[in-house]
């Protein structure tokens, strides 16, 4: 398949016109849910974070990284 580099450039350009828009942007893209605060300090699927401390525990990065929760 043959790729015409100008339809190449100008397809780069406009990305680029679309990044530069949203990083001048004054307004959030993602708008955070603040009743969702209420789950921060909680462990939902504690059964994966006991999962993951044990795999970290038997692989002897214990010292290297803290355990999950």
């Amino acid at each position: 398949m043959r790729v015409d580099i100008t339809s190449l450039h100008f397809v780069i350009l406009k990305i680029m016109k679309t990044i530069n828009e949203l990083n001048d942007r004054k307004i959030p893209i993602v708008k955070m849910d603040i009743t969702l605060e209420k789950f921060k300090n909680m462990a939902l699927f504690q059964d994966k974070v006991d999962k993951a401390n044990e795999t970290l525990r038997n692989l002897g990065c214990q010292n290297k990284f803290d355990t999950v929760a």
